[in-house]
């Protein structure tokens, strides 16, 4: 199910693995669409027959599909970060190696508390509750059951896959990461992967309200699940932009500090300056004017794109959310 890293089989020291759930990054014609695509033609339909929500099953075949689109966008970005890391060229093969490869523990982790998570969420479901009044434990119930622990360990595989990478970028921002405050464009791919991480929960999100409209018993599970997942979606937010943004503010710090002992005199301040002052130095009033520019750069390495696209993965859950209760409204007035 996993394979050995090169370097790991030469040394003798097996901590990394490569899970099955990432393996279809390196598949060309497994792109991540093709990937949700077959596999809610095989799940819905068995949902379908067995008489079960196909909301869970929906969010299974996205989770499989959407780590794939962002644990490859992730290398992307990383590439994308190349030319401002002081990292050499093996350590960022490393870098870039340990993105699709993790430590066997996380993936058991997985797989133990799937089942735990599946039953304290459930536990007042109305499939529980019929079992635990005597009701028969069918083949519908058994896929049910199946269905929602693979949706759990799954999740719990993905917020660890996805925390461990966030930290990756974390510690690149923190300690290897160059900061050019003229040209801090360089920069957006740390927030490009931060913005990135919510897809998997935003997407969960909005499919969720199917399975309120299919059973409004579900509500309890889906109040338990937006509990446990919403602080994690935030954390894995800002864990891959926020050292980069505090390296940002010590850098404005920093070159403040050269303006105003140049404009005290200290004509070696400006020397140090991030841009070309030429031998005559420059003016107070130019110096004046870049300290204004300086001030007002952001810390956040956000662009545009990356503004508007986070505003529609907030938005679009709470749309679906709207949406499921407007139809709820009009079926219980019609009814």
């Amino acid at each position: 199910m996993q394979r050995k890293s090169k370097q790991q089989e030469e040394n003798g020291v097996i901590t990394q693995y490569y899970p099955m759930l990432l393996r279809p990054i390196n598949v060309s014609w497994l792109t991540p669409i093709r990937l949700s695509f077959l596999l809610a033609i095989v799940c819905i339909p068995v949902s379908a027959i067995m008489g079960m929500p196909i909301a869970t099953v929906l969010v299974l075949c996205y989770e499989v599909g959407v780590i794939n689109y962002i644990v490859g966008r992730q290398r992307k970005e990383l590439q994308n970060l190349r030319p401002v890391l002081t990292c050499n060229d093996v350590t960022f093969s490393e870098y870039l190696h340990s993105l699709t490869h993790h430590p066997a523990y996380l993936i058991a982790i997985s797989w133990l508390l799937g089942p735990l998570i599946t039953i304290v969420v459930n536990y007042n479901s109305p499939t529980i509750v019929a079992l635990r009044q005597g009701g028969a434990f069918t083949p519908g119930v058994l896929w049910g059951f199946a269905t929602t622990f693979l949706v759990w360990s799954i999740t719990i595989q993905v917020s660890l896959v996805l925390g461990r990478n966030s930290l990756l970028f974390s510690r690149l921002g923190a300690g290897e990461t160059r900061i050019d405050l003229i040209d801090l464009g360089s920069l957006t791919p740390y927030a490009r992967v931060g913005i990135r991480n919510i897809v998997i929960f935003a997407g969960a999100f909005t499919i969720l309200p199917l399975a309120l409209l299919s059973d409004p018993g579900h509500l309890q599970g889906i109040v338990i699940s937006l509990t446990i997942t919403l602080p994690i979606a935030f954390v894995l937010l800002l864990l891959p932009v926020y050292n980069v943004k505090e390296k940002i503010r010590l850098a404005k710090e920093a070159e403040e500090h050269l303006i105003m002992r140049g404009l005290q005199g200290d004509k070696s301040a400006l020397e140090d300056l991030a841009i070309e002052v030429g031998p005559e130095g420059m003016s107070v009033s130019g110096l004046v004017m870049y300290r204004q520019m300086v001030q007002s750069i952001s810390e956040w390495p956000v662009d545009a794109p990356g503004v508007i696209r986070f505003c529609l993965y907030v938005i679009i859950p709470i749309l679906a959310w709207i949406g499921a209760s407007v139809v709820d409204r009009l079926i219980f007035e019609v009814l």
